[in-house]
């Protein structure tokens, strides 16, 4: 799915990209959110910048996360913009993981898009490996709206899971935006 996720080319990238983020910025969730959980795209991902860009156009609050090494769990942080942004692990832009400073629990935002390799209409969701998201959002109590952006051929039938991993509540494409639960 990587693979065929990474020989898209930069156009239909940006072309899929672009309707996806403008059916998330189409959402009722989206526009009574007031504080959102974005990720910085990378090989290929749908991209999130259109709606970073609008996010703030919007007064809202946009926390990127990064990862706390000694748990091995995310920490989101508010930016204001793409300078505040640098090479993290992995390869992908995070925020300066301050020490704990400034950083937001997840449980504060109303809206949270979420990176994946592949997803089901239930909710599956097959990410990297690592379990960042999962083991990050099973620590919470009170979950935001999960969505995960994807491109149409990243939903399978269905999608393996285990007991600790999280579901979505929705996954928008550029065909449509299935809700899950």
């Amino acid at each position: 799915m990587v693979a065929r996720r990474n020989s898209l080319t930069h156009e239909e990238v940006m072309e899929k990209s672009a309707m996806i983020q403008k059916r998330v910025l189409e959402l009722p969730i989206y526009q009574e959110s007031s504080t959102i959980g974005l990720y910085a795209s990378f090989n290929n991902e749908v991209s999130t910048s259109l709606i970073f860009d609008e996010a703030l156009k919007d007064g809202k609050q946009v926390l990127f996360p990064c990862i706390r090494r000694e748990t091995k769990d995310l920490v989101f942080f508010s930016v204001q913009g793409r300078d505040e942004l640098e090479l993290g692990p992995f390869g992908v832009m995070v925020p300066p993981c301050r020490n704990g400073g400034g950083s937001f629990f997840i449980e504060e935002a109303d809206l949270l898009l979420l990176p994946g390799v592949c997803y089901d209409t239930k909710g599956g969701r097959l990410g990297y490996g690592g379990g960042f998201y999962d083991r990050s959002l099973g620590k919470v109590a009170k979950l935001p709206f999960i969505a995960a952006l994807a491109y149409e051929f990243q939903i399978l039938d269905e999608v393996p899971m285990h007991q600790h991993d999280i579901r979505v509540d929705a996954v928008i494409t550029e065909q449509r935006v299935i809700i899950c639960k």
